[in-house]
């Protein structure tokens, strides 16, 4: 992990965009799983970093499903594919995972509706 920490940190510092999925895992269900804290330590202290919330909604058993606990993606079946992405405003990067998880709920209700 700590390489992999090293890695995100230089990308960032390159000025990349990078997409961190804080729940660790992939879900079976599509339901959000419990937020893990520690989006602050993939962050380098020397620059200024936007951190923005983003939600993908309506992807899970259309596109991708967990199989023999892996990922597989599936072969359409229909086209267009329903799906949903919501991105929020900047936030604070020191918010708790607790707090990151409510700010990702919100954005889920908004692209919902």
């Amino acid at each position: 992990m700590k390489e992999f920490f090293e890695k995100v940190k230089n990308r960032l510092r390159d000025g990349e965009t990078i997409c961190f999925f804080p729940e660790g895992a992939i879900s079976g269900s599509g339901n959000l799983m419990r937020f893990r804290s520690g989006v602050q330590s993939l962050l380098p202290p020397e620059i200024q970093v936007t951190v923005m919330p983003m939600r993908l909604g309506m992807v899970h058993g259309r596109l991708t499903g967990i199989y023999n606990k892996k990922l597989r993606f599936r072969k359409l079946t229909r086209w267009p594919v329903d799906y949903s992405v919501a991105i929020g405003r900047p936030i604070d990067p020191n918010l708790t995972a607790f707090q990151l998880r409510q700010k990702i709920s919100e954005l889920g209700a908004i692209s919902e509706t």
